[in-house]
């Protein structure tokens, strides 16, 4: 008798295409009074409500009418897997809502000898933190010489060691932000795994990507155990109870496999619900097409509770954009996105004996979480048109102010301010406590109940009964929002009553806009002395030790404070005033800054003193 080989086992991949470019925003237009608690998404307009999410593209999204009645939603982008319905593209009648039961896992295809492991993927900053360690660890010999110097010097050093294309920023932002991604790492001398924690790096949870294998259940184990030896991947025990749980799998598939052993499932798998079926020919072609997209929510409550909502079904494949309406201010949402394939294949009904065509939807592996505060941190604006009126009857001033621009409708406090000088701090008169939050946000200043008037509707005036005659005070106003944020000082105004003439007379002593901790930030003079007062000395330094070299905008300029070209010149002025004699002396910048390693190379500005 002739050998003959044993089927070998059936390994089934379904793969519908993953998702890209997902991205979640939290958009915060205006104030209503139950954001806290309501979450049902209604808008008052029509229009909106019938606009099914399809057709919420970007633009309808960004426009202004949209924005002006909605009072905030999660934007949520992609991109998607066809533009518009061409090329052989079908719109199907059967809607992924009304099958959602019948939407299938690509792991529900796997034959029962192999098994679906999720991998998590660290985010591209754990990397370079990992790696930018690393590098210090290995260019910098001696600990003594790392903690003299500065994070622009370290920064500098590393470049040396590095391609001319790596971007300084990358090493500069890991540098001010040492969270490495990982809570063990392999040491390579002793072949064991250690804590970040022993090297003073800060445990910090990974953003993590998902993606997905199938191993084979006999050696499941000694695959995986593998992987979590190398030194990016973390040791916890999260990891060690996977490790243990794919060692029982293991031993379990080996013990029941054996040659002499056959069964259905290691050959085929089993579905038993469909979105249609109907009869088919031995020469049917299977087909697939992207039907649409389906998007988890995950919500966590200000309380820490943890809800999962409905997903959020997009039933066209064109579709690159839709918003959640159904959102509460303060919670924090998770999405993930999967696209749904309508797939229609060849199969064997068992009780007919007979071929045929079924269809199914198949969903994607789901993408990386998105992970959304619904916060905003916005401050308002300060009071506008701020006045001090007079009241003749009980001699008292009368602080008047207006609400400023404020597109968020969010001011819900004003604080009137009042002290007797520029070098005494504002003190608190009174605060107008207007908010009709229904669950109210904590308040970001403390302030003693004794000054707060609670109010049903907002108050612009205030009569300062503490005012006496033949004072100076100043006055200003600020906002506070119902989030508890505050504007900075609205405009300050002294006063002075002119009693022979029985009038006030009003003083602008600072535009608005300074900020609560520096009241005198923009005052309405000069606030640096452009000359130093001195005598007794015969000597003179003059020391130059800036702090950084370089300032950058925005958009990375280099703002060139430092002038060293050769015409560039200080100057600085000395008056006798005893005998009316005076000496000027330039004082240049000379750019004398080199790149290299050694501590004599180091960057540097030198100072060139000359007088006439």
């Amino acid at each position: 008798m002739a050998n003959i080989s044993l089927p070998s086992d059936k390994f089934i991949v379904v793969d519908a295409p993953e998702v890209r470019d997902f991205k979640v925003q939290f958009v915060y237009n205006f104030f209503v009074a139950d954001e806290n608690v309501n979450e049902s998404g209604l808008v008052n307009v029509e229009y909106l409500r019938n606009i099914p999410r399809e057709n919420l593209e970007e633009e309808i999204i960004d426009s202004p009418n949209f924005n002006r009645f909605v009072p905030r939603y999660n934007k949520i982008t992609w991109t998607p897997h066809a533009r518009t319905y061409s090329y052989g593209l079908k719109q199907f009648q059967e809607k992924i809502k009304d099958n959602r039961d019948k939407v299938y896992e690509e792991t529900t295809f796997s034959s029962e000898k192999y098994i679906d492991i999720p991998f998590g993927n660290p985010s591209n900053t754990g990397f370079v933190n990992y790696f930018v360690q690393r590098l210090i660890d290995v260019t910098y010999r001696e600990d003594e010489l790392l903690k003299k110097e500065s994070l622009m010097d370290i920064t500098k050093h590393l470049k040396n060691f590095l391609s001319e294309e790596v971007n300084t920023d990358i090493i500069e932002n890991s540098l001010n932000n040492p969270h490495v991604h990982f809570h063990w790492i392999l040491d390579v001398k002793t072949g064991k795994n250690i804590s970040m924690d022993k090297q003073g790096y800060k445990e910090q949870e990974a953003d993590y990507g998902n993606f997905g294998i199938q191993i084979n259940k006999k050696y499941s184990n000694s695959i995986v155990r593998q992987g979590f030896l190398t030194s990016l991947v973390p040791d916890n025990k999260f990891s060690r109870k996977i490790i243990n749980e794919l060692r029982a799998l293991q031993s379990s598939a080996r013990n029941e496999d054996g040659a002499s052993r056959f069964a259905y499932g290691d050959y085929d798998f089993n579905i038993d619900e469909f979105v249609s079926v109907e009869p088919c020919t031995s020469d049917f072609e299977p087909t697939s097409q992207a039907v649409g997209y389906i998007i988890s929510k995950t919500e966590i409550t200000s309380t820490g509770e943890t809800i999962e909502h409905e997903p959020i079904y997009i039933e066209s494949p064109t579709v690159s954009s839709t918003v959640d309406l159904k959102i509460k201010y303060g919670s924090t949402y998770i999405y993930d996105i999967k696209s749904v394939s309508h797939v229609k294949f060849q199969a064997v009904d068992v009780e007919e004996n007979e071929l045929v065509a079924v269809s199914l939807f198949v969903a994607s592996k789901p993408s990386m979480e998105k992970v959304v505060t619904c916060k905003e941190y916005t401050p308002p604006s300060p009071p506008a048109d701020i006045q001090i009126l007079w009241d003749y009857r009980i001699k008292k001033p009368i602080i008047t102010w207006n609400f400023p621009h404020n597109m968020q409708r969010d001011i819900k406090y004003f604080q009137v301010f009042k002290r007797n000088s520029t070098d005494e701090p504002f003190r608190l008169l009174k605060m107008f406590d207007f908010d009709d939050s229904i669950i109210k946000s904590t308040p970001r200043e403390i302030v003693s109940k004794d000054l707060i008037e609670v109010l049903d509707s907002p108050s612009n005036r205030f009569v300062d009964y503490s005012y006496q005659l033949g004072e100076e005070p100043i006055y200003t106003v600020c906002s506070v929002d119902a989030h508890g944020f505050t504007s900075n000082y609205g405009t300050q105004f002294s006063i002075r009553y002119e009693e022979r003439e029985n009038k006030i007379v009003k003083t602008l002593v600072s535009l608005e806009g300074a900020p609560k901790a520096y009241p005198n930030f923009l005052l309405n003079e000069d606030a640096f002395v452009d000359s130093i007062k001195t005598s007794g000395y015969s000597q003179m330094k003059v020391i130059f030790n800036p702090e950084y070299l370089d300032v950058y905008d925005k958009d990375g300029k280099n703002l060139n404070i430092f002038k060293t070209g050769e015409q560039d010149k200080y100057q600085l002025q000395l008056i006798n005033v005893d005998v009316q004699e005076q000496q000027v002396f330039d004082i240049k910048l000379k750019n004398a800054r080199k790149v290299g390693t050694k501590e004599e190379d180091r960057h540097y500005i030198a100072l060139d003193l000359n007088y006439y």
